[in-house]
């Protein structure tokens, strides 16, 4: 019975990620839009109504790929401690580090850095 519990709160869980990533508010969210976002969350100061709407889409948004990433073909593996601050900071050292690529969908660049940070064990 739990099993079943687990894989349809997955499926749930899927279903939420998919209509986040490819709806389209959702898709035209690219690193652009995000990294300033993702920085102000570890600002001091209080940010501006949309700055906080934007950095609430950043944390939420890593969060839910945290909890994707090892029961998906997402094929990455955050360490069973890992906050999501964590996971901001793995996403946006990965978005510092390859300017160039901002222009792409922020799901995408994501889990790209954590992917790269957290490999699953073979």
């Amino acid at each position: 019975m739990a099993a079943r519990r687990t894989s349809g709160g997955l499926v749930a869980i899927t279903a939420a990620l998919t209509a986040f990533t490819f709806s389209t508010p959702a898709a035209a969210r690219t690193g652009n839009d995000l990294i300033k976002a993702c920085h102000g969350v570890f600002d001091d100061d209080k940010p501006e109504p949309g700055e906080a709407i934007d950095q609430g889409y950043c944390m939420g948004a890593v969060s839910m790929l945290m909890q994707l990433g090892p029961t998906t073909t997402l094929k990455f593996c955050p360490p069973a401690n890992a906050s999501v601050y964590q996971g901001v900071r793995v996403v946006l050292k990965f978005m510092d580090a390859t300017p160039e690529r901002l222009n792409e969908p922020f799901i995408g660049l994501a889990v790209a850095g954590l992917r790269q940070a957290w490999p699953c064990a073979r």
